[in-house]
């Protein structure tokens, strides 16, 4: 802890996650606007509008840049690991699709810090979810029947 007494790290800890939610607030929220550019970038990306893309790149950036500050908290112990892990889960989420992985490299990765940008590309890339094909698994609906 580099000089700091247990008691100066728990606030400095408890003041650390406070900072994150405050700065959730401000996250770009997810809305129906965003779920249904979101869904037409994993199914027909290449009919995205300019103004689609836009959106989607803006939702992207403001949720990875999120994930960056909690990166670099989880890194110098202000954040615990529960909820590290529910970030790198947001992450592999979010370019966990192929217009998402082209934007992250041929786009957003030249804005990001270069420890988050190794650590995106090293741990969490490699490990996406392919989450196109996990919507086309997965029905929302409890107990719906096929002939609805």
């Amino acid at each position: 802890m580099d000089g700091l007494t247990a008691a100066s790290f728990r606030a400095i800890k408890g003041s650390t996650l406070n900072s994150i939610t405050e700065h959730k607030q401000f996250e770009i929220r997810w809305s129906s606007e965003i779920g249904e550019v979101y869904r037409k970038a994993i199914d027909n990306p290449a009919r995205l509008t300019r103004v689609e893309e836009f959106i989607m790149a803006d939702w992207l950036t403001s949720s990875l840049v999120a994930r960056e500050n909690e990166c670099y908290q989880y890194r110098q112990g202000l954040l615990d690991k529960d909820n590290w892990e529910s970030s790198e889960k947001a992450v592999r989420m979010v370019l966990g699709f192929a217009w998402s992985r082209n934007w992250w490299d041929e786009v957003a990765r030249v804005s990001f810090g270069d420890t988050f940008v190794d650590y995106v590309n090293e741990n969490l890339i490699e490990n996406v979810t392919d989450y196109g094909e996990l919507l086309y698994n997965v029905s929302f609906t409890r107990g719906a029947s096929d002939d609805t």
